[in-house]
């Protein structure tokens, strides 16, 4: 997976405001069915982790593991972002091009 190509893509939906950084934002748009992929950092918390997997899971939401909270914050200019939902199939067309393998824990 080329991370760095991923976290630019994420960088650029932000700034298109196609993107919901946060915990409380990617919950809120997994549940109103508007992510469309779901970038989650892999030193988040394990209580975050297994929340946003069976989010995903139960949507129905591409979901892959990257980075780490602080190079996602970077990109989003908020410390320690810990995941992230792609609201635009645009973006997320291009950040599954990127992954190696599909990139998806759950993808129905």
């Amino acid at each position: 997976m080329q991370e760095e190509k991923i976290l630019k893509l994420y960088g650029l939906a932000l700034r298109a405001r196609q993107a919901k950084a946060g915990v409380f934002g990617t919950q809120a748009a997994i549940v109103k069915r508007q992510a469309k992929c779901v970038l989650l950092a892999r030193d988040a918390e394990e209580s975050t982790k297994k929340e946003i997997h069976f989010l995903c899971e139960k949507h129905g939401v591409f979901l892959i593991e990257l980075s780490d909270k602080a190079a996602m914050g970077n990109y989003a200019g908020k410390e320690g972002t810990a995941c992230a939902a792609i609201l635009d199939e645009h973006f997320t067309s291009g950040i599954r091009n990127y992954t190696i393998d599909g990139g998806a824990f759950h993808d129905k």
